[in-house]
């Protein structure tokens, strides 16, 4: 693996000290930016903790309308079965 320095020693006797280390240094900027940049896209431990709070959220919401739901099922069940009753003793 290169070093800065083996990559100093390099650039040093093909272009001089003052461009050899402008040249270290801005590779290792360019580096340390590119870094900083794929590791702001790569999801920690508190991303997924936060994501599985937000998941046991939606999952509670959608058994509490699941209920809501039945309880209206069965409401208009009832009601249903009551009109047509009440139909069929006026025919």
């Amino acid at each position: 693996m290169t070093t800065d320095i083996d990559l100093y020693k390099a650039l040093f006797s093909k272009l001089g000290e003052k461009e050899a280390s402008m040249l270290v240094e801005f590779v290792k900027e360019e580096v340390n930016s590119k870094f900083q940049h794929e590791k702001s896209l790569v999801a920690s431990k508190d991303d997924f903790s936060s994501l599985r709070i937000e998941m046991e959220k939606g999952f509670k919401e959608i058994e509490k309308g699941q209920k809501e739901m039945l309880k209206w099922i069965f409401g208009m069940l009832f009601a249903f079965s009551g009109l047509i009753i009440s139909i069929m003793k006026f025919l």
